[in-house]
């Protein structure tokens, strides 16, 4: 008598769970549907941008990438984008994954069980592309974003153009919430260019680095500003994202130091390019935000459609300064047009 009891509990059991399963399934697909009504486009694919900040450089990637997507019959959204509530990166893996997407665009940073994230996500044959911070021991489709030696060689090459002394001190600003692989990558490089070219020359120069939280705008200001009230200012602050490149610019005006402390920035927003001719930003390193766009769209459909896509993307990116900033501005005018 127990055995057929319990063969009926377990045909219980599988069954809820079928029904279960069929009732999330045809919800989701209910959702997508009705999505589609709404907007009068049926898409062929969904894909999610997974990110936890709100800066101009996501912004733009998204813009881009959305655009782009359109073109190619793909829908893409921002994972919790329509709520106040703040969730981890993880969180929002989890959201893009219960959303039924077809593909995951993640903007990572360096929270703790991002990698087993991505590995939940490909073992639901979702593919995820890391994009400016890469995560190459996960799962993760390709990586795209810029070559950390290059850009390293590109700060370090302005940086030697920018000593006009016998001793310079270089601070270099590092974030800990954006970028911190390719950053500490570049750092190394960086500094292997500045004190090889130093030493060529016969100059002595000294590099230090410090961590600021570009995730609290008001941690990174006070950080920043903190720098200009010590007795030791740098001779050269090189910024490595766009949070404190846009502190840097605002506290060297504050406290009076333009031309006493060069900057040279990374992204390039407005408000740091207008700072160029005003000679408060000596450069600023220009990242290609509508190639990383289409390049992380571009590496979706080819995975989905072929099974397999390069590890790699590389990024297009250049240092932009007073003696180029015009011919940038018109070659982004061009491509806007």
């Amino acid at each position: 008598m127990r055995k057929p009891m319990l063969w009926i509990g377990v045909s219980a059991i599988l069954i809820v769970s079928l029904l279960t399963f069929m009732w999330i399934y045809a919800d989701m697909n209910i959702t997508r549907l009705e999505f589609a009504q709404s907007s009068g486009t049926v898409y062929d694919r969904y894909y999610v941008l997974v990110a936890d900040d709100d800066s101009d450089q996501l912004t733009a990637i998204y813009e881009s990438a959305r655009a782009y997507a359109a073109e190619q019959n793909v829908r893409l959204a921002l994972a919790a984008e329509e709520t106040s509530t703040t969730y981890t990166l993880q969180e929002r893996m989890e959201i893009a994954l219960a959303q039924d997407a077809d593909g995951i665009i993640l903007l990572q940073n360096e929270e703790e069980g991002l990698e087993a994230s991505i590995e939940t996500a490909s073992g639901e044959q979702v593919p995820v592309v890391t994009v400016l911070n890469d995560a190459p021991d996960s799962d993760r489709i390709s990586y795209v974003g810029i070559n950390a030696y290059q850009m390293g060689d590109a700060y370090g090459s302005q940086a030697l153009r920018a000593m006009t002394s016998d001793e310079t001190d270089i601070l270099v600003l590092m974030s800990n919430t954006s970028q911190t692989m390719v950053s500490s990558l570049a750092y190394a490089q960086m500094m292997q260019v500045i004190e090889t070219g130093a030493a060529q020359d016969g100059r002595q120069v000294q590099i230090t680095s410090l961590e600021v939280d570009s995730s609290q705008e008001f941690e990174a200001e006070e950080t920043v500003r903190s720098i200009f009230v010590s007795s030791e200012q740098p001779d050269i602050l090189i910024c490595l994202d766009p949070v404190t490149t846009l502190c840097a610019i605002q506290a060297v005006t504050d406290y009076n130091e333009v031309g006493n402390v060069v900057i040279i920035g990374y992204y390039a927003s407005s408000a740091i390019l207008e700072a160029i001719p005003k000679g408060i930003v000596q450069a600023t390193l220009a990242v290609n935000t509508e190639q990383i766009g289409r390049l992380c769209v571009d590496a979706l459909d080819e995975y989905l459609e072929l099974g397999y896509v390069s590890n790699y993307m590389p990024v297009e990116f250049e240092m932009v300064t007073a003696g180029n900033i015009e011919a940038y501005l018109e070659e982004e005018d061009r491509e806007a047009g």
